[in-house]
């Protein structure tokens, strides 16, 4: 019949061909390929922690497939016990059907160790599968660890993308920033080079202008000079032609009023204007030597905290500003003191003039009344001259009774004259030592030119 095992003849062995032959060999095989597939991932865990996402899908497929196969050969194994039991049953019928009583012992031990055998090798094989099933556990707990490994270093990967692009942004300011400081050093490198230049015209228009005003100086002192002898000759003469002419000493009241005020204010005026105008020049030399002192000081700190940045840029074109502001200011002041120089001296010819026009000192010589027109310092020299030479002797030789001129002339020129040389007399050591500072000052200021330079 179907299914059913065939007929032993007595004294025969039992053999059963059983599909479970191959069935070890099998299992054999594929725990040898999981446990090569635990290996392999145990090696690729070892050189690259960072499993894809399809290698792990991978690894999982193939461990449904061994729990598949687990599953079928487990089934297999509880048909073939099935199966073992029918053929027992089927082999015992047999013997007593023919009567081989003793020889259907022997087959039936004979059975009964197959059977025994199989059972043996079944149960070798269900631990072989709990092995398999925990390793598969195990397996998929470590997927499972490395999935959350793989998220974490997906997160690492995403914070260090952001702080790479932070960074590429900020490297990109930072070069920004330096091209900036670039073009801005060599803006004000030119500026600089501008403003030397500028304090080069400036030094050069100041150093023109103390010279001029030495100049001035000099001759104010000899125009001073000049006066204050003429003024005690005209003094001495007018008092020993008074006293042996015994003449009037009537003048008009309109003669001695031109007089006063052409002379006596005007000379007051243009001494003590010059005295002032020294003493400013003093004032604004100590205040240049105090700005001065400030600017190399804070040029001494800027050499010690330079640096390349825009700040420190800007704060020393701030200061090239404020000291080329100062230059400028103390330019302006310069050229309005020499204009009130130049007034006083006007000032002072004119009154001289004056007084040659009113004792008509140009009748006698004509080449001087063009010569007169310039204020410079020969022509009140020279008028000074005509005003000594008229002291001398000239005036008080031609006395008329209406009194055009007489003693009262030369007692206002001495009482001017007097003016003039207390002026001048005041102070004789005050010229050379206001411009010996004003050499000084100048001193000072091309060593600051040259340390700006540096």
């Amino acid at each position: 019949m179907e299914g059913s095992l065939p007929l032993v003849k007595p004294g025969a062995s039992l053999k059963l061909e059983s599909p479970m032959k191959v069935r070890p060999q099998t299992a054999a095989s594929k725990i040898g390929s999981l446990q090569s597939l635990d290996g392999e991932k145990k090696r690729m865990m070892r050189t690259n922690q960072t499993f894809s996402q399809q290698q792990i899908s991978k690894l999982e497929g193939a461990l449904n497939k061994l729990k598949h196969a687990f599953d079928m050969e487990h089934a297999d194994n509880l048909r073939l016990r099935k199966e073992l039991q029918d053929h027992e049953i089927e082999h015992l019928a047999q013997m007593r059907s023919v009567g081989g009583i003793y020889a259907g012992d022997r087959r039936d031990k004979a059975v009964q160790k197959q059977i025994q055998d199989q059972a043996d090798k079944i149960e070798q094989i269900m631990a072989t599968n709990s092995l398999l099933l925990a390793e598969s556990r195990r397996l998929k707990d470590e997927r499972d660890s490395a999935k959350s490994e793989l998220n974490n270093l997906k997160g690492i990967l995403k914070r260090s993308d952001q702080e790479l692009a932070t960074m590429k942004r900020e490297l990109a300011s930072v070069k920004r920033q330096y091209d900036q400081v670039v073009v801005d050093k060599e803006v004000c490198a030119g500026e600089a080079k501008l403003q030397m230049q500028r304090f080069e015209k400036e030094k050069e228009l100041w150093q023109s202008e103390v010279r001029e005003m030495r100049q001035q100086l000099e001759s104010v002192r000899r125009v001073n000079t000049l006066v204050s002898s003429a003024t005690k000759k005209i003094g001495s003469r007018s008092s020993s032609a008074a006293s042996s002419l015994g003449a009037p000493t009537t003048i008009s009241k309109r003669t001695e009023e031109i007089l006063s005020r052409i002379m006596g204010d005007s000379a007051t005026d243009i001494n003590t204007g010059l005295l002032n105008y020294v003493n400013e020049l003093t004032v604004d030399h100590e205040k240049l030597s105090k700005a001065m002192e400030v600017s190399n000081e804070t040029i001494s700190r800027l050499k010690v905290q330079a640096s390349g940045d825009r700040n420190g840029t800007r704060r020393l074109t701030r200061m090239l500003e404020d000291k080329l502001s100062a230059s400028e200011s103390l330019a302006r002041s310069l050229a309005a003191k020499e204009q009130a120089s130049e007034a006083h001296r006007r000032a002072a010819h004119a009154s001289l003039d004056r007084i040659a026009t009113t004792l008509r000192l140009f009748e006698s010589d004509t080449e001087f009344k063009t010569e007169r027109s310039t204020p410079n310092d020969s022509s009140i020299m020279l008028l000074l001259g005509l005003i000594e030479q008229y002291a001398a002797g000239v005036g008080f030789k031609s006395v008329d009774a209406a009194g055009s001129k007489d003693t009262m002339t030369a007692s206002v020129l001495a009482r001017v004259s007097g003016t003039l040389s207390r002026s001048a007399e005041r102070d004789p050591e005050a010229t050379p030592k206001r411009i010996m500072s004003l050499a000084e000052h100048r001193a000072n200021v091309k060593d600051s030119l040259a340390d700006l330079r540096r």
